[in-house]
């Protein structure tokens, strides 16, 4: 089901306009809830196709962060993803964690 997901995210990524700056576009929602019962067959508006694209993102790394394996395709593909995102929104919370976390990463030394 991931494998189609990201699938489904990289068709959407060739419709998208992606500004050439930051636009300080604002994340759909707070992530908390990701449906409501009553809501769960109503089409979704979709009014701007770049915050949609970063909710998909985010949810599937949250999705994906929750599996016991981290170091996947999906993984690898949804992390850049969200890293992008968060260049995009400057208000996205998991996009912010993630890049703390990359640079956090990134500067520790490896003992192997």
């Amino acid at each position: 089901m991931l494998t189609h997901a990201m699938e489904c995210l990289v068709r959407m990524e060739g419709l998208l306009y992606i500004p050439p700056t930051s636009t300080g576009l604002v994340p759909i929602g707070d992530g908390s809830v990701l449906y409501r019962a009553h809501e769960l067959h109503e089409p979704f508006p979709v009014e701007d196709p770049l915050r949609v694209w970063g909710w998909c993102v985010e949810s599937l790394w949250r999705a994906v962060m929750n599996q016991g394996e981290k170091r996947s395709e999906a993984w690898d593909g949804l992390s850049s993803r969200l890293l992008v995102w968060r260049g995009l929104c400057d208000v996205s919370v998991v996009g912010e964690w993630a890049r703390m976390q990359a640079i956090c990463n990134h500067h520790t030394p490896r003992l192997v």
